[in-house]
């Protein structure tokens, strides 16, 4: 509860607009958090081990959240296994942590956990997610990058997918890289000076051309991390969205 209460970007809610011009979703801060814990006891189960203590795992993550109705999205849940041994769990939706963050704020409860027990003082480092979006919104969302982009994107048609009443097998296909294939890779991206990001990307947009035959350029979207130097301990959803241009003409 105290760490929570301390980290505002995890006691967020969301709110739907009813202004059809703005956006759909808010994330909204409310004055006082309230945190969603459970505690379970399978301490006397005789047969509790590794595949039931998963399973408990698994009834705790994989629960549904219901956005609409402003449920929790941050689940806290202590089990215990026996004796001095618990299990704690933290079950968060994806739009108000990333990865580092369910890390940082796991590692911050343990700090807090062992304060308490010793009685020593505990302050959290600042972690102000305000901060961040406040810099994204005036570094990225200034009128001449939105201008920038309405001239890149505005003969940009969204690709046609043509839908079908037939049921469609789709097939998903795990692909290994070898070691060799992989350094292979690396020397041609250092050679094209490119990141092997932008390899992968451009091998994602033949995809969509081969299947999607676009006849104009066509853009792809991409969702990646945008967690600056300044915000590596903060908890938050440190994510941006980026445009990838392609040019009809490279498939030629």
């Amino acid at each position: 509860q105290w760490v929570s209460e301390q980290t505002p970007a995890v006691c967020v809610h969301l709110v739907e607009s009813p202004l059809p011009e703005t956006d759909m979703i808010y994330q909204a801060v409310p004055t006082q958090c309230t945190i969603n814990y459970e505690f379970k006891d399978v301490a006397e189960e005789t047969d509790l081990q590794g595949k039931a203590i998963a399973q408990i795992f698994r009834d705790q993550v994989y629960r549904p959240m219901d956005i609409n109705r402003r449920s929790p999205l941050v689940r806290h849940q202590t089990i215990k296994l026996g004796h001095q041994h618990y299990l704690y769990v933290i079950d968060v939706h994806h739009v108000l942590m990333d990865g580092i963050s369910i890390q940082q704020f796991a590692h911050q409860v343990r700090d807090r956990y062992v304060a308490v027990q010793t009685g020593e003082s505990n302050a959290l480092m600042a972690m102000n997610f305000k901060a961040y979006v406040d810099y994204t919104r005036d570094h990225y969302d200034q009128a001449m990058t939105i201008e920038y982009w309405r001239d890149r994107l505005a003969n940009v048609k969204p690709l046609q997918f043509v839908s079908s009443s037939k049921e469609r097998n789709f097939v998903t296909q795990l692909l290994s890289i070898s070691v060799d294939h992989s350094q292979s890779i690396r020397q041609l991206c250092r050679q094209m000076r490119i990141t092997p990001s932008i390899y992968f990307k451009c091998l994602y947009a033949l995809l969509i051309q081969h299947w999607c035959r676009s006849e104009s350029d066509f853009v792809v979207h991409e969702i990646r991390s945008d967690r600056t130097k300044e915000m590596s301990e903060a908890v938050g959803c440190f994510l941006g969205q980026v445009p990838s241009l392609f040019s009809h003409a490279m498939f030629d």
